[in-house]
């Protein structure tokens, strides 16, 4: 009770974090009672535009000046000092700063449709928020993808022999566009099993085994969940809780977890369904990504361009970028084509294998059932157990937000 009282006297209780958690996780159902809490969504989605609006001021000044890349690096990057300066030393608030630039970034657009130079405004204005939503999306599903760490051996096996073979190149430049058929005729019926067996899995056992892996590490579990409260959850400006007093009141929570378990499966129910498809689909996409580019480095350093344009009947062209002034010569056509082509009978072996051996299977539903099963209930026991302990005198359960008393539930 000590650390309870230690927390509870912060702006932002433990309780307040631990609702914002579980509806990150779309789990609604739980701390439905609390309210909506709409502030992780909204400072998400400002840090979108906030990256997106720098990143197209960035290339704005790179095309309008004429820079150089290491010129447009350098003023960058200064702009970015002088943004922490302002902020840190002399106290300007951010939002006058994130005016100023989205006012410049407007003017640079304004600047461009007088140009007539509208091919350069789709790089300035359209292209940052798609680059940005796209390394974002395609970070987290290979992220995900990392917790099957059996796939990359079994995509090397299933490929790399192939891939220093003539056939697979011939019929990936004759395929072209139709090698995206083929991934959805094969790789889709794979994941609809997948997803009919998430269908009928039985949540009370499920939540039952995450229960008694979390019982054995508490300590492990409750300083995965601190770190994502503190870091992810809390908002700028409210009051930071102290780690080991959130550990401790977490831990405190996990000791009674026989008690919590059967009411967070109930309240959990469709949507722990529903977050598993959707980790599975995201791990599918990541694994495809991950190995397309494994695939296509390894063609890229194994393949003499003489060599894959024989092969495919192809002239091979050339991206070449300048990253910091090192010169890159990146071959696109056929290797793109044989990378596509291989990473989707990658994926397929591998989901295939997932369906019928026992060590695949145990690893991606390790990573798409039990790891899902264990973040829920990492935020859902504390979270009910803040609702059993949060009594007052007169028995009405207490809410503490930020800038607030207490209010009844």
């Amino acid at each position: 009770m000590k650390a309870r009282e230690k927390i509870e006297d912060k702006p932002v209780g433990l309780k307040i974090l631990l609702n914002r958690a579980l509806r990150s996780q779309s789990y609604r159902k739980i701390g439905k009672a609390q309210g909506s809490d709409y502030s992780v969504g909204s400072s998400t989605i400002s840090k979108f535009l906030v990256s997106a609006i720098f990143l197209g001021s960035a290339i704005s000044i790179n095309r309008i000046l004429d820079l150089t890349l290491w010129h447009s690096v350098v003023l960058v990057a200064g702009i970015f000092v002088a943004w922490i300066a302002l902020v840190l030393i002399f106290g300007v608030p951010e939002t006058l700063i994130v005016f100023l630039l989205m006012f410049l970034w407007l003017a640079a657009g304004g600047y461009l449709i007088i140009s007539g130079e509208l091919s350069t405004l789709v790089f300035t204005h359209l292209l940052p928020f798609g680059v940005i939503l796209g390394v974002g999306w395609v970070g987290g599903s290979i992220r995900l993808a990392g917790h099957v760490p059996l796939f990359v051996p079994l995509a090397l096996i299933i490929v790399l022999l192939p891939l220093l073979t003539e056939d697979p190149w011939k019929l990936a430049s004759e395929a072209g566009a139709r090698i995206a058929i083929l991934a959805a005729l094969s790789i889709v019926p794979l994941c609809y099993v997948l997803i009919l067996r998430i269908a009928r899995t039985d949540v009370g056992t499920t939540f039952a085994q995450g229960a008694s892996r979390i019982g054995a590490e508490p300590s492990k579990f409750s300083a995965r969940a601190s770190r994502f409260l503190l870091k992810k959850m809390r908002q700028s400006g409210e009051v930071e809780l102290r780690d080991d007093e959130v550990r401790e009141e977490i831990e405190a929570a996990y000791s009674r977890m026989d008690s919590y378990l059967e009411q967070a499966t109930s309240l959990a129910g469709r949507a722990f369904r529903v977050r598993a498809v959707r980790r599975l689909l995201t791990m599918v996409i990541g694994i495809s990504l991950a190995v397309w580019l494994l695939i296509y480095i390894l063609a890229w350093a194994a393949m003499p361009v003489s060599l894959a344009k024989q092969w495919s009947g192809q002239d091979v062209a050339f991206w070449t970028p300048s990253p910091l002034g090192f010169e890159l010569s990146l071959p696109l056509g056929p290797y793109l084509l044989v990378a596509a082509l291989l990473a989707t009978v990658a994926c397929v072996g591998f989901l295939g294998f997932a369906l019928t051996e026992d060590q695949y299977s145990e690893a991606l539903w390790g990573a798409v059932i039990h790891r899902t099963a264990e973040d829920c209930l990492m935020f859902a026991v504390p979270y009910l157990h803040q609702n059993d302990t949060a009594e007052i005198g007169d028995g009405e359960p207490v809410l503490r937000a930020a800038g607030q008393g207490s209010c009844v539930e």
